[in-house]
């Protein structure tokens, strides 16, 4: 006989939408007099329902560098700048509080693989973009590396 198992959905995950799961700085428009603001955002390709905290750390891993050219450090004045914001629409729970770290790796990881895919194999007639995987491997590797993250209180 078949051990019966029954699958209990997480409580983070409970908490899941429609999200952007892309939204870089290429793909926010903001007009040039009003420098910081964002206004509108194009290409939902890869939009989907997924954790609401997870959208969070894919944007935080691409607008709150230190420099995104040079150090992809978390800013923590951006990053606690981001999570208040959100904060005054949705407050945070405990959980999401704990697993804030293990979803700003999930986001690296799940973008440098993007990466590496359309680098390495990429798709005949697509309009994709290659952008550089060391990129993200190098978010990858600090994320793993943080003993501590940006966080509100």
């Amino acid at each position: 006989m078949a051990a019966q198992t029954s699958r209990q959905p997480s409580p983070l995950i409970a908490e899941t939408a429609n999200i952007r799961l892309s939204l870089g700085p290429r793909l926010g428009l903001a007009p040039r007099s009003e420098a910081g603001r964002l206004c509108g955002v194009i290409d939902f390709y890869f939009a989907g329902v997924d954790c609401l905290l997870f959208d969070l750390a894919v944007c935080a891993n691409d607008w709150c560098l230190v420099d995104a050219a040079r150090d992809h450090s978390l800013d923590p004045v951006r990053v606690r700048s981001l999570l208040e914001a959100y904060a005054g629409l949705r407050p945070f729970t405990a959980l999401e509080r704990g697993a804030w770290p293990v979803l700003l790796r999930a986001a690296a990881l799940r973008f440098w693989l993007s990466r590496l895919h359309d680098f390495y194999l990429p798709r005949p007639g697509m309009l994709v973009h290659a952008h550089d995987p060391g990129h993200f491997r190098d978010v990858l590797t600090l994320r793993a590396a943080a003993s501590d993250v940006p966080w509100v209180d």
